[in-house]
């Protein structure tokens, strides 16, 4: 009858509202993620960068690591060595 017909139409609407409502939550995440790493990514490319601009210091600092280490320095001598 004309009011089962109603109610099966109700429910309908509110089968699609709550599948709209998790689409657009799980939008919503996907865009928040994407975001995140947009960031991350823009902070490694920074840091990428600074190595390169400071390459020959960067490269130093390695070899002095490792000749520290080569001679028998162990890493927490070193870590308080650097500091």
């Amino acid at each position: 009858s004309k009011i089962e017909y109603q109610r099966a139409d109700v429910q309908v609407m509110a089968q699609k509202n709550a599948a709209a409502e998790k689409f657009n939550r799980q939008v919503a995440d996907q865009e928040k993620r994407v975001k995140a790493l947009q960031s991350e990514a823009e902070k490694q490319e920074m840091r990428a960068s600074l190595i390169e601009y400071n390459l020959n210091d960067v490269d130093a600092a390695i070899q002095a690591v490792n000749q520290a280490l080569a001679s028998g320095l162990d890493w927490g001598d070193l870590k308080r060595l650097i500091k």
